[in-house]
């Protein structure tokens, strides 16, 4: 009985890898009945697909006529053409809470991580600070932060001098700005809506003199200082490309404010000299260039002494024609400052003889 139940035992474990062979077999040859079907044709030639029979017989015989196998075979339908999607802002939670407001207006909603501004480093906005401290002589050390104005347009403002320049990558600014005031006062402007104010009283202002002159646009109006008895491109002759050393001990100095390479500039120049020591010869000079000739360039001055508060005046000087490009036109501020005081002397003079006359 045991050997019968080993007998019985191969023999079935033998007819199942025979089985087994058969089916792997026809498997593969239906595979590759599908894949000789082609492109664009579907299950159709499966149908025609006949296994090996058991007794070893190896040819496929078709179940229908090769007529009709055409009739069988279907081709694979076009899919129609999906409409373009494009992205669309999550609107849902706005009309929400717009909606919520307007039902309920009185409403304090919690201050959470979504409701903050985030700077160009991904840290949460700060409020904007404008800080000042005060440097010998007379000037006033003036720093912007504004982590969330970074790049921006700046304007600072000082007892009627101003210029703008551009915030860098992390919302910082900063400029060194010559007192003419005692008061020292200084306004900081980032875009129409921020505007930041502080003062530091500046004791040492009586220690110098000043002269500004602030242009608006592209101008090319600039100030010279000649020291002493200096000669044109010396040492002690102060230009925008030798503006001096800004120390107590020097014969005086030029500062240059604000950027002119923006859009809008407005740039501010600045003559400091001792009072302790006879001012300057101060000079408005304009170079004529393809920009500037044939033009009336104007411009608005600001000058301090220490006797008296700061004096404003305007400026304008017609610049030859094109012609004359490569020249250079001089207004001596002395000259200029004597035909103002003498125009108006005879303005004065003028305005007593018509009130006499009336009088009479």
């Amino acid at each position: 009985m045991r050997i019968g139940r080993r007998t019985i035992t191969v023999a079935g474990t033998f007819f199942l890898a025979a089985a087994t062979g058969h089916v792997m077999q026809s498997g593969f040859l239906v595979g590759k009945r599908l894949t000789s079907a082609g492109p664009g044709m579907v299950v159709g030639e499966l149908t025609q697909a006949s296994l090996i029979s058991a007794d070893g017989d190896s040819d496929p015989t078709p179940a229908l006529p090769a007529d009709d196998l055409a009739a069988v075979r279907q081709s694979v339908p076009d899919f129609p053409e999906l409409p373009g999607l494009e992205p669309m802002a999550l609107s849902s939670g706005i009309r929400l809470a717009s909606r919520m407001d307007d039902i309920q207006s009185d409403v304090s909603w919690p201050e959470t991580a979504a409701n903050l501004e985030y700077d160009n480093f991904g840290q949460p906005c700060t409020a904007p600070k404008l800080a000042l401290a005060l440097s010998a002589p007379a000037m006033i050390d003036v720093t912007v932060m504004a982590a969330c104005h970074a790049n921006e347009r700046i304007v600072i403002s000082h007892a009627g001098i101003s210029f703008a320049g551009t915030t860098d990558e992390k919302g910082h600014y900063h400029a060194v700005v010559p007192a003419m005031t005692g008061k020292g006062e200084i306004t900081a402007q980032l875009g129409p809506d921020l505007s930041l104010r502080d003062y530091r009283t500046v004791p040492d202002i009586g220690w110098v003199n000043r002269l500004a002159l602030v242009q608006r646009g592209q101008n090319g109006l600039h100030l010279n200082a000649f020291i002493g008895d200096a000669e044109f491109g010396s040492d002690m002759h102060l230009r925008p490309e030798n503006t001096g050393a800004a120390s107590t001990g020097s014969g005086g100095y030029l500062t240059v404010l604000g950027d002119a390479a923006l859009d809008r500039p407005i740039v501010t120049e600045v003559v400091t000299f001792p009072a302790s020591q006879p001012a300057p010869r101060l000079q408005v000079v304009a170079d004529v260039t393809d920009k500037t000739c044939g033009r009336d360039l104007l411009g608005s001055t600001l000058r301090t002494a220490s006797a008296s508060g700061p004096t404003m005046g305007g400026l304008s000087l017609a610049v030859p024609g094109c012609d004359s490009v490569g020249e250079r036109v001089v207004l001596d501020m002395e000259r200029a400052d004597a035909a103002v005081a003498l125009a108006s002397s005879s303005a004065q003079q003028q305005q007593s003889a018509a009130t006499a006359a009336v009088s009479e």
